[in-house]
């Protein structure tokens, strides 16, 4: 089994790129896992009976919505192809599009209160100004709320900037707009972020703009949301779709998502962290992207607190992945303990 380091000990080595997965979220809270979703999905009635037993059927004990999404997509085409009745397509395509909604309203639903968490957003912030640039494929807000965050831990003058900003001459403004000519560029005190699969507070409105919601103050982050979607047909900037080809589709769609993954993923980068991502077949459409990015070495995390067996099988996929997706030879994986010092939140030894 190939070794795994302590974050401290590598992390002089890996301060180009941060990629960050699900496991980031779970970490903090978790109630960001699936089967935490699908069951205040279920008991909020966002997830209808159908959709419920289709979970049953095909991922009973995962609670898997991106598998459910790709089934639903898979049955919708056989439909098509065998000529099914409109009336029978359609009752398929309205399970796609609920269970995709439910996804999307269960992730806000149970979002943990920027109260319940700030102590570990201090950290996660401490570790986040490591990188100079950084791709969440979260939905969630933690990422936002820890560079949004000023902290005693960190030199206030470290600046996390995603390429939203308001409009000239537009006071009080609740929303912010991309203008990616506004990116400042990265430094030792400024590191760009983006979110490949969009997240909860960006939004697209009937008349095609893409904006990102803003609040006075954090706490008040969740109450803007529900707001701002409810606003004049407003949808969110979500991707969740079953495969990676279906998300590439959606992706192409929006003129931001497209943006971050047409021009700043495949970007030049030295080294790349991963952190809490399983790059699963449902997301190689990003690795494609990060193999134009040409990176000389890749630093993963893995979670040690698991059985042995567990542990060589995900480093082993992690291996498998990054060799026939990005063409990254094993020699320049390193693996790090997920939850080892200055790891994303938790508490460094080092400042």
């Amino acid at each position: 089994m190939s070794e795994v380091f302590q974050w401290e000990d590598i992390r002089g080595n890996f301060s180009d790129c941060l990629i960050v997965g699900n496991g980031g979220s779970i970490a903090i809270s978790s109630n960001f896992s699936y089967k935490k979703l699908y069951q205040w999905g279920r008991d909020n009635e966002h997830i209808k009976k159908a959709a419920q037993e289709i979970f049953e059927h095909f991922s009973a004990s995962q609670r898997d919505f991106e598998r459910i999404l790709n089934k639903l997509n898979q049955a919708d085409f056989i439909n098509k192809k065998v000529d099914i009745t409109k009336s029978e397509q359609n009752k398929v395509r309205k399970a796609y599009t609920d269970v995709r909604r439910s996804l999307i309203d269960t992730v806000k639903g149970l979002h943990p209160e920027w109260a319940e968490v700030k102590n570990e957003i201090d950290f996660v912030r401490q570790y986040l100004s490591n990188f100079n640039t950084i791709f969440s494929l979260n939905y969630d807000l933690l990422i936002h709320w820890a560079t949004q965050t000023q902290i005693s831990l960190i030199d206030s003058s470290d600046v996390f900037d995603d390429g939203f900003s308001k409009r000239d001459n537009v006071k009080n403004s609740t929303s912010l707009l991309f203008d990616y000519k506004k990116l400042l560029p990265t430094n030792d005190k400024t590191t760009q972020l983006y979110f490949p699969h969009g997240n909860l507070l960006l939004y697209s409105t009937k008349l095609g703009d893409e904006k990102k919601i803003t609040a006075n103050h954090k706490k008040d982050l969740l109450t803007a949301l529900t707001k701002a979607w409810a606003n004049n047909g407003s949808q969110p900037l979500f991707i969740c779709e079953g495969d990676s080809h279906e998300k590439l589709k959606q992706i192409n769609t929006s003129s931001y998502l497209s943006h971050v993954y047409h021009q700043a993923l495949p970007k030049a980068k030295e080294n790349v962290t991963i952190y809490g991502w399983s790059m699963g077949t449902q997301d190689n459409h990003l690795l494609a992207q990060l193999k134009q990015a040409n990176p000389m070495r890749v630093a993963v995390s893995i979670y040690t607190g698991q059985d042995i067996e567990s542990q060589e099988k995900e480093m082993k996929h992690a291996l498998t992945a990054l060799k026939n997706e990005v063409g990254i030879n094993s020699n320049n994986v390193t693996f790090f303990d997920s939850q080892s010092a200055g790891a994303w939140n938790q508490p460094s030894t080092v400042f």
